[in-house]
């Protein structure tokens, strides 16, 4: 069996590329492998490897004799292997994983390291051939001091009490691990602040441009001579753990809501409420829960015709489980008529506010939700009684200031804590 150790002693210290191509030789491909170019500029290349550059990132192709690297490595032990690398050169383990493309098996490592007063990433993805293991490593760097990402978490989760500063110095609790064990602490560099659901707020991050390579190169590699995928594909490469989900899905709505940023959150819940309408069991709370938020999500997309249809499921699925003055009716009612509202459907909203406001009043009247629903009912009484509009709008702007949270819905839904706290040691 190939060693692995000594492969990725190849990747973490790359030989030197230098020359020209030679005479027909394509300035997109070396024999055998060829994936897509969107936004790179060529560079060096020779009958073995290539280089090319792109806004902040640098990319090499290289090409070896097939080592089986690939056709024999496991999930668990490619893992082990790379957190052991990572750290003796002084980086850590963002991911690791075996992959496939077209049936083909793919190596991807991403490991994160300090320099200077930045951070840089190497990704790596390695894949084989009939005859050769080719190794396409981009790497990223940071070009000022670090933070960005993790200034965008904590003006989010720290106000609104998900992440707690510890007393004195030390790390954050639950703000980093190891993306796999919950267990080892030793190098651990990977943090909430790397989830991928970040890099829609930070486009131009390192870390955001690294992953968007490496999903092109991953989506369009084509080998010219692959193996056969049955040879290839084993029990080996779907074993072991997940990767662990350092910040929940509540805390990446909440910071993408907090940003103004509703195009993921709405094709995530698009996602769960689809996969929940075709699995198993009596789903209707959780699917009017994610409906709720869906609908909440589309109206401030400004789509109130698609905001109206997933309200109204959600209310029609609430009242039949829990009746017409049950609080959580009342709120999809709420927002249903804020959605009747913003079609410009008076009358229909005015029928709406009235019964929902008066359950919400009773029910949980403190409620950054009812003060939301109330503001913009007050929007309605404006075309009517201008000084009970004042009123109104005074009242539920207090209600909402009261509350850090950006929508305090998307975390009362979520069934989970926002960020893992599983206790570590030091391994």
């Amino acid at each position: 069996m190939p060693s692995i150790s000594r492969f990725f002693s190849r990747v973490f210290n790359p030989p030197p590329t230098a020359g020209q191509p030679p005479r027909g030789f394509s300035d997109w491909t070396i024999a055998g492998v060829r994936f897509a170019q969107d936004g790179l500029s060529a560079g060096s290349a020779s009958e073995a490897s290539m280089t090319w550059t792109a806004p902040g990132c640098e990319i090499e192709l290289t090409q070896s004799a097939h080592d089986g690297i690939v056709d024999s490595i496991d999930v668990e032990r490619l893992r082990n292997e790379q957190r052991r690398i990572a750290i003796e050169n002084g980086r850590g383990l963002v991911c690791a994983e075996v992959l496939t493309t077209r049936g083909i098996p793919l190596i991807e490592v991403v490991t994160k390291g300090r320099e200077g007063p930045g951070y840089d990433y190497v990704g790596t993805i390695v894949g084989t051939g009939a005859n050769h293991t080719y190794t396409v490593r981009v790497t990223a760097h940071s070009p000022g001091l670090t933070g960005m990402r993790e200034a965008v978490v904590s003006s989010v989760l720290i106000p609104s009490g998900d992440l707690r500063l510890p007393r004195g110095s030390g790390p954050i609790p639950g703000f980093s691990g190891d993306p796999y064990d919950p267990a080892w602490d030793d190098g651990a560099l990977n943090a909430i602040s790397d989830d991928e659901r970040l890099d829609v707020l930070l486009p131009d991050d390192p870390l955001t441009r690294l992953r968007a390579l490496l999903g092109q190169i991953r989506e369009s590699i084509i080998f010219d001579t692959p193996p056969n995928p049955a040879q290839t594909i084993t029990e080996s490469f779907v074993t072991g753990l997940p990767r662990r989900q350092l910040l929940s899905d509540a805390a990446a709505r909440e910071i993408q809501w907090a940003f103004e940023c509703f195009d993921p959150i709405e094709t995530a819940l698009r996602q769960t409420v689809m996969a929940l309408d075709a699995g198993p069991g009596d789903n209707r709370d959780a699917i009017a829960e994610d409906l709720l938020l869906l609908g909440i999500v589309q109206g401030r997309q400004q789509k109130p015709a698609d905001a109206l249809e997933s309200l109204s499921r959600a209310s029609n699925l609430f009242n039949g489980l829990f009746g017409p003055d049950h609080p959580k009716t009342a709120v999809a009612m709420g927002y249903l008529a804020c959605a009747q509202l913003d079609l410009e459907h008076l009358d229909a909203a005015a029928e709406l506010f009235s019964p929902a406001l008066k359950v919400l009043e009773t029910s949980m009247p403190d409620h950054p939700a009812f003060g939301t629903i109330l503001l913009v009912y007050g929007r309605l009484l404006s075309t009517r009684d201008a000084a009970q509009a004042k009123a109104v709008y005074d009242r539920a702007l207090g209600i909402i200031k009261k509350h850090p949270a950006p929508n305090i819905l998307l975390r009362e839904f979520a069934g989970a804590p926002v960020v893992d706290r599983a206790p570590r040691r030091t391994a």
